[in-house]
């Protein structure tokens, strides 16, 4: 699983890129997500869509999925695909 690799994965170029990065859950059954020994992701509940139209609000950076084919379906439908890129 996607946790359970990256964070020990210190030989791999991009460790450091996606262990540095500020992550978000979208869940309606966890209540906290460890990233080993980096900065936990952050626990959203309730409608990811609604979510994510406050972070793209936010300053900072673009914002990326992964993981999640039926997120990255939601988004499509609303079509976030001309302005966003699913990972």
């Amino acid at each position: 699983m996607f946790v359970e690799y990256w964070p020990t994965a210190e030989d791999e170029l991009m460790a450091d890129v996606v262990n540095s990065t500020p992550k978000i859950v979208l869940s309606s059954t966890l209540d906290r997500a460890p990233w080993g020994r980096f900065e936990p992701a952050r626990v959203l509940k309730g409608g990811a869509v609604e979510h994510l139209q406050r972070l793209r609000r936010e300053p900072g950076r673009g914002l990326m999925v992964w993981g999640s084919i039926s997120l990255a379906q939601s988004l499509l439908k609303l079509d976030w695909s001309t302005r966003s890129s699913c990972a």
